[in-house]
Order: structure tokens, then sequence, then C-alpha cells
């Protein structure tokens, strides 16, 4: 009779350990796989709005250049210094995003407006690189030398700015002078890295030769910090951005995860075109453990819960093969007593 409850409570173990187990790790893989899914959707949305965030931005500084450009061709005669200051000082103090603008005319003369220390500030005739004056001198409206140039660093400030130019003529249509407007690259941090540290995620922008055009570490930064060279993303000491710079050169921007220092990071990148010669990539990146974190903790009260189910099972098939086996046993003892005519 013992064989009868052990071969009883075996077989409630076993049934009890399968079916727990099928239903346990269905439920914890299609957790898993929900979260990560959910996780990859998140991502590609956000890397999505930003980079809607940048052709937003650049749609507005073009209307904006487009408008000064109007305005300063069309109401300032003659292009003298008072009248242009007039138009470009309001410009420069409404517009948050901008550092400064310069004018330049046909005779190489300039006029420059921006913020300095927190204030709006102009200098005449400010030092310009030979190339600027070529733009300037040559330049005609659509003539395909106007928009974004790529980040670089300005030779008077060394301060990392993207900029914009924008050719202009006076009101009977005659080509007069160019305007150059400067973004800083600590605004451009700012604006485009709003969500930071949201849900753990980090967000950064650069572009394919690896200059920075926005990341978490230049936040905050000093407007008119002094740089020696463009902020690379090899200078910034961050392991996951220069892993994700180089699988990008590697494979392009099609893989989803990427392991860093031991831990697996889930990645998502968005190629933005348009923009200066270089391509740029608006980029956000997760850690997997993050995700799955909520997923693990889940599945060892899922195994917990289990091990209780399988020995309060044991527990009930060794009653239950008591309960059985003894009538049995009883029956057994009678039938032998009557066998031995006892």
């Amino acid at each position: 009779m013992t064989s009868v409850r052990f071969v009883l409570t075996i077989g409630v173990v076993i049934f009890v350990t399968v079916v727990g187990g099928l239903v346990g790790g269905l439920s914890i893989w299609g957790g898993v796989t929900s979260a990560l899914e959910l996780t990859r959707s998140a991502q590609s949305q956000q890397t999505a709005k930003l980079a809607e965030t940048v052709n937003a931005f650049v749609r507005r500084v073009e209307q904006d250049v487009l408008t000064i450009a109007d305005v300063v061709g069309e109401s300032t005669q003659s292009l003298e210094n008072r009248a242009v200051i007039r138009v470009l000082k309001p410009f420069a103090r409404n517009k948050e995003y901008l550092n400064d603008i310069t004018l330049v005319r046909k005779d190489r003369t300039n006029v420059w407006v921006g913020r300095w220390r927190g204030r709006i500030t102009e200098e005449l005739n400010i030092e310009l690189d030979e190339e600027d004056y070529r733009y300037a001198l040559r330049g005609k409206p659509g003539d395909g030398t106007e928009g974004f140039d790529d980040i670089y660093l300005e030779a008077i400030d060394k301060r990392p700015v993207v900029s914009y130019t924008k050719h202009f003529s006076d009101c009977c249509g005659t080509p007069v002078g160019t305007l150059y407007l400067d973004i800083g690259l600590t605004t451009l941090s700012s604006a485009l890295s709003l969500d930071q540290g949201k849900d753990h995620r980090s967000v950064f922008v650069f572009d394919s030769s690896g200059a920075v055009i926005a990341h978490p570490s230049l936040i905050g930064e000093d407007a008119y910090k002094v740089f020696h060279r463009l902020p690379r993303i090899s200078d910034l000491k961050d392991p996951i951005a220069t892993a994700v710079h180089t699988e990008i050169g590697n494979k392009g921007t099609k893989f989803y995860d990427i392991e860093v220092r031991d831990e697996i990071w889930l990645v998502s990148v968005a190629r933005i075109q348009g923009i200066g010669d270089k391509a740029w990539y608006a980029v956000s990146v997760v850690p997997r453990r993050v995700v799955l974190g909520p997923m693990i903790d889940r599945a060892l009260l899922v195994g917990i819960i289990g091990l209780c189910i399988l020995f309060a099972a044991v527990a009930i098939a060794w009653v239950m093969g008591r309960s059985i086996s003894t009538p049995v046993s009883r029956l057994a003892l009678a039938a032998d007593a009557v066998r031995m005519l006892d």
C-alpha cells in the first residue's frame, strides 16, 4: 500500500509541476515579449518625435530668417548701421534659440547683434572667416549656398554653433548682403533633450562625423564656454554614445540592442537629413534591466507561489493516498483472513 501512496504522490507532483511550469513559463515569456515590444515602440516614437522636433526647429529657423531678410532688405535704406541694429535687436531678443546674427554687406563691412552674458549687444565689423566674406560677396538669393552649415567652431569666441546662411536683396531685387544666424550647441542640447531621463531613457543627437549636436552632458553647460575643438562623441566619456556611434558606422541604423560593460541597452535610431551636408542621428537608449526588472520580480513571485502550490499538492496527494490505501489494506487483511478460514 505504501507503493500506492508513493505512485499517487509522484503523479500529482509531476502533473502540478508540468502544468504550473507551462502556465508560468508562457506567462513570463509573454510578459517579457510584451514589455520589450512596448519599450521598443515607445523608443521609436521618442526618436521619431525627436526627429520631428529637429525638423520643426529647422522650419522655424528658416521662416524666421526669411522674415528678417525681407524686413532688412525692404526697410533699411542703404543698410545704414543704426537702422540695421534697430531691426536686428528685437529679433535677437525674442528668439531664445539665437546666439547671434551677423549682416555682411557686399563691401565686406558687417553688423553683429547677439547675446553676451545675458545682454543683447552689438558690434561693427567683427572679424570673420574669409569663407564667410566669399559667400557674402558672391551670394544671391536662391543660388544654392543658403541654408544650414555643419556644426563648426566660431573663429573668435570658440563656441560650437550651427549656422544658417541667407542672402537677401533690396526692394528692387538687387542682392545687397548676407545674414549669418548662429545657434549655440548648448541651446540645441536644451531644446532637443526636454525628455531627458524620463523612464531612465537617455537621448542624444550627433552627426555622421561624430560631432555632438545634443547630449545630456551639455545641458546647463555655460553658453560662453570656450572650446578648443568641436565636441565629439569620443570626448564625452559616454561609453553608450560611443558604442552607438561605432555601431551606426558598421551596420547603419538597423539594430535594436547593444551591449556595453556587461549590460544590454535597447536602442532606437532615427536618421535626419537636410541639415548641412552631414546626416544627423537622433538616438534613444534605455537599459534592458529597467524594462525587464518588473518582469523578473514577477517571475520570482510566480516561482514562489508555484513552490507553495507544489508543496500543498504533495501534502494533499499524501493524505489522499493514505485515505485510499487504509481501507484497501483492511480489505486485504480481511481477504487473507477468509482465505485462512480465520
